[in-house]
């Protein structure tokens, strides 16, 4: 109940007397209660995603790494086979493969956690994924070098760094995207 009327009209009972102003507020903390609950839910799993994906990308990171001692190791051992070593083109795209296909088990298997059978779509979007870093990776290297005239091994570990974020999202959007039910 209202005494007055418009903007200035109060309500007939007061805070404190005899309790019944309390009755609207009781009638909304539940609500309110309930707003702050769905909020701070949804915040944590907001933050559990950021979490779960820093993980993958720590993975993804690690087993860069390794791909890369694949393909270096690889491409050394060959290098002590006379044939490899009048043609090390060919001993370099043979380590590279190899840790193209040690990049593809590992992520696969542990850093998305992939237990289903490759299918020729991951297959097609992996090589894709892997053609536009190395396209990235290489338009950043020549920009780095011919352009900026920047120092080789800087312009190299820029160039990784953008192939590498390529690479993740590439693979974590397309090649190893969490299929929904």
């Amino acid at each position: 109940r209202l005494h007055g009327r418009g903007a200035g009209a109060v309500p007939a009972v007061l805070p404190g007397a005899h309790g019944r102003a309390h009755d609207g507020a009781a009638r909304v903390a539940p609500e309110l209660a309930a707003l702050v609950d769905a909020v701070l839910r949804r915040e944590a799993c907001i933050v559990e995603k950021l979490k779960a994906l820093f993980v993958q990308a720590v993975k993804f990171g690690l087993v860069g790494v390794i791909n890369t001692l694949v393909d270096y190791l690889s491409y050394t051992l060959l290098l002590f086979i006379p044939f490899f070593a009048e043609n090390y083109v060919l001993a370099q795209i043979i380590g590279y493969s190899l840790g193209l296909c040690n990049s593809l088990v590992l992520n696969k298997r542990w850093t998305f956690a992939q237990r289903e059978p490759m299918t020729r779509r991951q297959l097609a979007c992996f090589l894709a994924v892997n053609l536009a870093a190395l396209a990235v990776s290489t338009g950043i290297l020549v920009l780095t070098q011919e352009r900026m005239q920047m120092n080789r091994y800087i312009g190299k570990a820029i160039s990784v760094v953008g192939s590498m974020a390529v690479n993740f999202v590439g693979n974590k959007l397309l090649v190893f995207r969490e299929q929904r039910g």
